[in-house]
């Protein structure tokens, strides 16, 4: 509850004083290889078959009890947020959205 509590108040009070002279500054995480590939260069279209029937031969079908366990899987983690019992987060990513802010 400490945590819900704590991580409620930063977000309130991060959004509630941020004002048009801050900005949000670029993270100093080493840039990855998908930092460096070519801007506005995507073939996907040309190059990957746009026919969703090239995909569905490759699908084998499953059974409705195989199916219906996938979907409480599915459920469970999406709808996890939502069920919190307790909060995940370290105590060192809490207040994360302030760290990247700094005045104009």
């Amino acid at each position: 509850m400490y945590r819900k509590l704590t991580l409620a108040i930063l977000l309130l009070s991060s959004f509630s004083t941020l004002h048009a002279e801050y900005l949000l500054k670029e993270s100093k995480r080493v840039k990855s290889k998908i930092d460096r590939m070519p801007k506005n260069k995507v073939a996907d279209m040309k190059l990957i078959p746009q026919d969703p029937s090239y995909y569905a031969e490759q699908i084998k079908p499953f059974s409705k009890n195989k199916q219906k366990e996938f979907d409480k899987k599915f459920n469970e983690k999406y709808f996890e947020p939502w069920d919190l019992s307790t909060l995940d987060i370290p105590e060192k990513d809490l207040g994360w959205e302030i760290r990247f802010i700094t005045k104009k």
